[in-house]
């Protein structure tokens, strides 16, 4: 609470009045110096005055907290604490007011021109402490904010070390794959066997990315934990990008069109199955923590950078008219619109 300079007159006046009757009577008190002038009995009466100020501001001074009750506008408070320990020296001031100036005048010049001043008087004195715990306060502050800053950036850094190697690892997947199907493409055998097929032979790479999916996530989401449901979901979106990278190269050989390269639009379908994949993942996982719809959508969408933008690179260059900007805009809200259709957003 903030105080007044009335409530510190108040304080003193408080502080000193409970013991007034120990007190010398009027008619025992030395006679008030008539003979003397304002200016000398001033000059009588300031090293009174100091000695009180000087035991408050050095109490004042003593406290750690000084600076921060200070910023707070909660100065006089401290003012206050210290009048308590300096009632001795309050006491000799107003006796001393009294012998100079008459008696019963002290009470009214501690409680009022003094009290008045005291906030002044007091902070010019420990404004050299109050700097320094300033200055130390603001050093700490300054080093939080690097900490938080330096964390930040870490976690940062560490963040795109994860999805950059979610992405390479997933890319890993669809080349050895797709490499496989282009050796098997020739049997008779359906689609989904010679997706199964080529996923067996690439068991290694499929557990790796989706170890790293999980190492992502985990990332993002500390108390989440990889389980079987989990894996099952991811290796089932990698099927389907992988069956229709078989579809796509059946097709291809039944026209007659060479498949030792991808073509760009068969390219593009890939990286919009990743893209896919990658967001059903991110659902599945999401969807437990958050339950806010637009929060979920913009997790799903901040986890899946990487595959957006390599679906929007796709598109561009699919696209001989399309300027790559575009192609990420597009992306971007095809991504966000799938992400609505997984988790049942309604326009």
């Amino acid at each position: 609470m903030r105080l007044s300079a009335l409530s510190l007159g108040f304080i003193v006046a408080f502080t000193f009045g409970a013991n007034a009757q120990m007190q010398l009577s009027p008619n025992s008190q030395n006679q008030p110096t008539s003979s003397l002038n304002e200016a000398q009995k001033r000059r009588l009466l300031l090293p009174f005055v100091r000695a009180t100020t000087d035991c408050i501001a050095n109490y004042s001074r003593q406290r750690s907290d000084l600076a921060d009750l200070y910023l707070k506008g909660q100065f006089r408070s401290v003012i206050s604490d210290a009048i308590s320990v300096c009632s001795d020296q309050l006491q000799t001031l107003r006796v001393q007011h009294d012998q100079i100036y008459g008696f019963g005048t002290g009470s009214g010049f501690v409680a009022g021109p003094y009290a008045n001043d005291l906030e002044r008087a007091v902070l010019s004195r420990v404004k050299p402490e109050l700097e320094r715990q300033t200055a130390l306060a603001e050093k700490r502050r300054a080093d939080e904010r690097a900490r938080a800053e330096a964390v930040e950036a870490e976690k940062a850094t560490r963040s795109s070390v994860l999805k950059s190697t979610q992405k390479l690892l997933l890319e890993s997947v669809y080349e050895c794959t797709r490499t496989q199907l282009v050796r098997l493409i020739g049997s008779n055998e359906r689609a989904e066997i010679i997706t199964e097929a080529a996923m067996t032979l690439c068991a290694k790479e499929v557990r790796a990315a989706i170890d790293a999916v999980n190492n992502t996530i985990q990332f993002e989401t500390p108390s989440y934990r990889p389980t079987f449901e989990g894996d099952e979901t991811a290796r089932s979106a990698i099927r389907k990008n992988v069956q229709a990278t078989a579809v796509i190269l059946r097709a291809e050989k039944n026209s007659g069109v060479a498949s030792s390269q991808p073509s760009d639009s068969a390219r593009n379908t890939s990286e919009d199955n990743q893209m896919k994949t990658c967001l059903n993942t991110a659902n599945t996982v999401y969807s437990k923590t958050i339950a806010d719809k637009a929060n979920l959508i913009q997790s799903m969408v901040e986890l899946c950078r990487p595959e957006i933008e390599s679906k929007a690179r796709a598109t561009f260059l699919a696209t001989p008219s399309m300027q790559l900007q575009e192609a990420r805009s597009q992306t971007l809200k095809q991504a966000a619109e799938f992400s609505e259709s997984i988790i049942g957003v309604k326009h």
